[in-house]
């Protein structure tokens, strides 16, 4: 994380039609893993020393599949230019998405 990572999302929410924000998550992973775990998808080049860690996406929000079930857009993919740019979703992932003030609730109460 670096600093102003929280502020920058949730500026977002200053927007009243933003009901959530899906920020982008990195895991980190050895190319050798990579090929490993995905042999026989095609991968873009990237620029990194032999056997350093890359920067790869966990998850850069979420989209659905015409049965409904949630897909993690990016997962896998080495993290390039075009993922920094900020673009509707579909959905926040639950494990890193910040929802609006207006949507909290007072401890212990229940919807």
């Amino acid at each position: 994380m670096t600093g102003g990572w929280a502020e920058a999302a949730l500026a977002c929410f200053a927007d009243p039609r933003v009901v959530a924000v899906a920020p982008l998550v990195l895991r980190w992973e050895s190319l050798a893993s990579r090929e490993r775990e995905r042999p026989e998808e095609e991968k873009p080049p990237v620029a990194h020393a032999p056997g350093s860690p890359e920067q790869v996406i966990d998850s850069a929000g979420d989209s659905y599949d015409l049965g409904g079930f949630a897909r993690k857009l990016g997962h896998g993919q080495p993290l390039t230019s075009n993922w920094l740019q900020r673009r509707e979703v579909f959905g926040a992932s639950a494990s890193s998405a910040f929802l609006p003030p207006r949507f909290a609730r007072p401890r212990g109460q229940i919807p």
